[in-house]
């Protein structure tokens, strides 16, 4: 079975406690004064008074009982709860049967956690005067907080008996047969309650929470039918009750439904969501989305049910290549119904940067900009799709209007250092990512990529030693960055320093990165400058074809391991191939005419 249906504890309204203790010092009050001797000549009037009017026999006892109540509670409304619990205790030594005292007692223990006092009292002031709708609503209240549903069902039946049509009572009652997992009862009560106050949203909810419980789904169904029958311009009954059904796989019956709903309600743009869902279901796709282009088309549907919808094709549409051409078109519609939303923008541009159109995905990001710059997550998207098309201008005039506005987001920085370097603004790249670095808090990844950016730099305007200790830092936060690997081990290569470490770093890149033609160069050439000459061919040669285009380095080195083979003709081939793919150094050049 499932989970039973949890009621709300202590539905029933709870009296302010200023306010109660008010009201019974007033009714106190007016009881001393309506057994006084004004209250007396009020009552007949100077003319009706009798000529010798008996003499006033005055109960000492009872005044001195009355006084200390009234001081007791005076207490208990300023929450001095000791004070007035002394007092009451003595209001009982007065009069052992005051039962508004025993009820103020239980109160007191009851907020003070002594549960079973207050128990003990609350019973106490039930028993003189069984009625009282206070001291039963009080046990109840006691009763389950020690989680005794069954005691407290039995005290709120007392109380349903004293008001029978009080359908504030038989909701308490039926929620403790809730918990108590008396689910026939607790039906029975919702049952009268809709005897006196109609059929409504609410009592129905309680009753088909129960028939799911029990697995009755031809109940739960005639609740729902019930309630629609009711209410019949309530539209969303009816569809409430064609979900069910769908939900139960009844799907003819609840196209019945669905069509008296799009009847009632033709101009309804949610009817065409629910009818592409319902033929979703049904296996028939075309029409499932002509729905969902009806519903897109209508101005009435809200934007953030159509991002909601995009959001389900994000998620499926690059597992199911079908449904891609389909997203598109959902968002054509919503960039023509909301052009000047920048919702519309960001989700086009996600489902652009996803499919690698980065060059589209940038230009839907800077249309959101133009509707609201404040949000941070965006500026980010159109980075990342600007670095994606390495046009550096633009990320350096995007990232100087970020950092602008987002001062203390450190990632605007890194991108900025990203873009002096490419534009060879040394300088000015060590002295943005310094700046970077200092923001980088808990995030040992993005502060290693900071290490990295700086190490580029310094090694191009050749401080080394200083690019060495920034590769250091970046590995020691992230010793699986193969860039990094790949970087560090080839300049030590090219120094011929640390040879032993730049081969574990480069051979670690390829094993992180095998695809990757510059982490099987780097190996290769470390090996090289070890002079491992027949291992540093098979990576070299590896990279080669791994290669989309004829990379002029590459075809040097291979050119170079070739030669150190004897293989001298096919050293000459592979550097003139070099030269042909760009790379015009003097040393090549060199190289090849010794070979002549």
């Amino acid at each position: 079975m499932g989970t039973a249906p949890r009621p709300t504890a202590c539905c029933y309204p709870k009296m302010p406690n200023n306010t109660m203790n008010k009201i019974t010092i007033l009714f106190i009050l007016c009881g001393l004064l309506a057994f006084s001797p004004i209250a007396a000549q009020q009552k007949y009037g100077r003319e009706n008074r009798p000529k010798n009017p008996p003499p006033q026999v005055v109960d000492q006892k009872e005044i001195r009982t009355t006084a200390l109540y009234i001081e007791a509670t005076s207490a208990f409304i300023t929450e001095n709860y000791k004070k007035a619990e002394k007092l009451y205790v003595k209001v009982l030594e007065q009069n052992p049967h005051d039962h508004a005292a025993m009820y103020q007692l239980a109160r007191i223990y009851l907020y003070q956690e002594q549960d079973t006092q207050a128990l003990n009292y609350a019973l106490k002031a039930h028993k003189e005067e069984k009625k009282n709708p206070w001291y039963l609503q009080l046990l109840s209240e006691i009763y389950q907080k020690e989680r005794n549903y069954d005691e407290a069902a039995k005290t709120v039946e007392k109380l349903v008996k004293t008001a029978p049509k009080d359908p504030d009572y038989r909701w308490q009652l039926a929620n403790l047969y809730l918990f108590a997992e008396r689910y026939h009862k607790a039906l029975k009560e919702f049952h009268k309650m809709e005897e006196i106050l109609g059929v409504n949203e609410e009592i129905s909810t309680r009753k088909i929470k129960i028939y799911e419980h029990l697995h009755k789904k031809e109940k739960v169904l005639n609740e729902l039918k019930k309630l629609a029958s009711a209410h019949p311009q309530e539209v969303r009954y009816l569809a409430m009750l064609a979900e069910k059904l769908m939900h139960y796989e009844r799907e003819e019956e609840a196209f019945v439904y669905y069509q008296k709903i799009a009847q009632l309600n033709p101009s309804d743009p949610y009817i065409h969501i629910t009818l592409a869902e319902y033929y979703r279901k049904t296996g028939h796709q075309e029409k499932a989305f002509q729905e969902l282009k009806e519903g897109f088309t209508n101005n009435h549907l809200d934007i953030d049910t159509k991002i909601q919808i995009l959001m389900a094709y994000y998620s499926v549409s690059e597992i199911y290549e079908n449904l891609n051409p389909q997203a598109y078109q959902l968002l054509q519609i919503l960039t023509e119904q909301h052009p000047e939303s920048p919702k519309t923008w960001s989700m086009y541009g996600d489902f652009l940067y996803r499919d690698q159109r980065y060059q589209e995905a940038a230009q839907a990001y800077q249309k959101v900009l133009v509707f609201d710059k404040s949000k941070y997550l965006v500026w980010e998207s159109l980075m990342h799709a600007l670095l994606a098309i390495n046009d550096y201008q633009q990320l350096l005039n995007t990232t100087n209007e970020a950092i602008e506005l987002f001062p203390y987001q450190p990632l605007p920085l890194l991108f900025a250092g990203f873009s002096h370097i490419h534009q060879k603004s040394y300088d000015k790249a060590i002295a943005v990512l310094e700046s970077g670095l200092k923001l980088v808090i808990d995030n040992p990844s993005l502060k290693s990529h900071f290490y990295s950016s700086l190490g580029d730099a310094y090694h191009a305007i050749k401080e080394t030693d200083k690019a060495f200790q920034a590769y250091d830092k970046s590995l020691l936060l992230d010793p699986e960055n193969s860039y990094v690997l790949n970087n560090y081990s080839y300049y030590l290569s090219l120094e011929k320093r640390e040879l032993e470490k730049a081969e574990i770093m480069a051979q670690k890149a390829v094993e992180i990165d095998p695809e990757n033609p510059s982490n099987l160069d780097t190996y290769g050439w470390v090996l090289f400058q070890q002079e491992k000459y027949e291992e540093a061919q098979k990576y070299i040669f590896q990279a080669l074809k791994k290669s989309t285009t004829p990379d002029p380095d590459v075809l040097e080195h291979y050119g170079d391991v070739m030669d150190r083979l004897g293989e001298k003709s096919s050293a000459k081939m592979y550097w003139q191939k070099a030269i042909d793919a760009g790379n015009d150094k003097e040393e090549l050049m060199h190289k090849l005419k010794s070979h002549e």
